[in-house]
């Protein structure tokens, strides 16, 4: 009687150790499973757009938070990817260097940790403007950064520069700015502050463009996410 009682107990509590290894496992595979399409290879072209969403400075914020769109990532940074053989070229404007042609592997050895990318892509009926958009784009290289975002022929942002070069082909277009937080209605603090040090107005109502705008173009259709640069393949 006792043993039995005692075979009981024992069955009883193999079934729970069951339990208990069955739900680790199935965490487990979600975890892996969650990860999973943020380590696996992404094909790219050339053409093709890669966009930052980037939390870590107020700036970047403010950009997101004034710009953003619905169903469309956080994005403060846009490029646009030139393949030349093997190797993927970025086109670009940053403060740093203003309009640059990089090495995409060399730019992203300097990304910041945690800094969230996603690949975006024309679609076919579009994929013809991306030639001359690129032949477009190396011409305005080396020009300097425009801090201001008003619109001129010396100096590009980031968006400007790929609005400007698939402009022939009106992939892009110019809408009227907004430095407004679309909770409040008010002027965001950080621009406030931001052109307040550049002493001049702010440019509300202005025409220009942003990376969330451009991500939300009926004229591009979503890739992937990518994390770092050897998870990129090239098309064959």
């Amino acid at each position: 009687m006792i043993n039995r009682s005692k075979n009981i107990k024992q069955k009883q509590g193999f079934s729970k150790r069951e339990k208990w290894m069955q739900a680790v496992f199935v965490f487990s595979v979600f975890i892996l499973l969650s990860f999973l399409p943020l380590c696996a290879q992404v094909t790219i072209q050339n053409g093709d757009f890669i966009l930052f969403a980037d939390k870590s400075d107020a700036l970047s914020r403010s950009i997101d938070n004034v710009t953003k769109q619905n169903g469309v990532g956080a994005y403060s940074h846009i490029g646009l990817i030139e393949q030349e053989g093997n190797e993927f070229w970025l086109l670009h404007a940053a403060p740093q260097n203003g309009s640059e042609r990089v090495l995409l592997k060399d730019y992203l050895k300097h990304k910041k940790k945690g800094q969230y990318m996603a690949i975006y892509r024309l679609k076919d009926a579009y994929q013809y403007s991306i030639p001359h958009a690129i032949n477009t784009a190396k011409g305005l290289m080396g020009k300097s950064y425009n801090f201001t975002y008003i619109l001129n022929d010396t100096s590009y942002y980031c968006s400007d520069l790929l609005q400007r070069s698939f402009a022939s082909d009106s992939i892009f277009e110019l809408l009227p700015m907004t430095f407004k937080d679309p909770l409040t209605g008010k002027t965001d603090d950080t621009w406030v502050a931001y052109y307040r040090q550049l002493q001049i107005e702010i440019p509300e109502g202005s025409l220009g463009c942003n990376p969330n705008g451009m991500a939300a173009s009926d004229k591009l259709y979503y890739v992937s996410a990518i994390r770092k640069y050897a998870q990129i393949k090239n098309r064959r």
